[in-house]
């Protein structure tokens, strides 16, 4: 509130400060000691918001990762993968967005093709939250420059979450292809 930053994070934090104390410098607003009282509150609560914010954690991997056949047909593909929060996740940890990849035969490692992020959603007409990203439609139309994923009997999808510390290891998930085979639990 004193830095009068709206978001949580260090730029908005140092961001804040920055212009306070383009305002409160001795030369532009004098040596008055109210002026100097202000400049020193202003920097506590930069050092406060820093000391908060460097605290934080990467946030733990998201849970019960598992997918619903939407369309079987090869080529036209789809699946939905859902899953639910990770347990960790507090003020320490929050899961600021999702990172949803595949392992990709051709290259011999996972690939990301997604990154869900808080944002507004022109469908829905409203501003779509963190906590409703919980799912994706993985179609095999959309992933036509991974065509290996689609050539397996079984594709391996990953989601972690991240933040501004950093990302959680992956939960993995095998979707068969071939719709009479069984999900494999990983």
């Amino acid at each position: 509130a004193v830095l009068d930053v709206g978001s949580r994070d260090i730029a908005s934090v140092q961001r804040g400060y920055r212009t306070l104390m383009r305002k409160l410098h001795p030369d532009k607003a004098g040596s008055d000691p109210s002026i100097v009282e202000a400049a020193e509150i202003v920097r506590k609560a930069r050092d406060a918001c820093e000391r908060s914010l460097s605290q934080q954690a990467r946030p733990g991997a998201p849970r019960n990762l598992r997918s619903v056949v939407l369309c079987a047909t090869p080529g036209k593909r789809k699946f939905r993968l859902d899953w639910a929060a990770p347990l960790e996740e507090q003020d320490a940890s929050p899961v600021r967005r999702y990172i949803v990849a595949a392992v990709d035969p051709a290259y011999g490692r996972a690939l990301t093709f997604a990154v869900l992020e808080p944002d507004y959603s022109e469908e829905l007409r409203r501003f779509v939250s963190v906590d409703e990203l919980t799912s994706y439609v993985l179609a095999e139309e959309e992933l036509q420059k991974m065509p290996s994923v689609w050539r397996q009997s079984y594709a391996t999808v990953q989601v972690a979450a991240a933040n501004e510390v950093g990302q959680s290891s992956w939960s993995v998930h095998r979707i068969p292809l071939d719709v009479r085979a069984k999900p494999v639990p990983l």
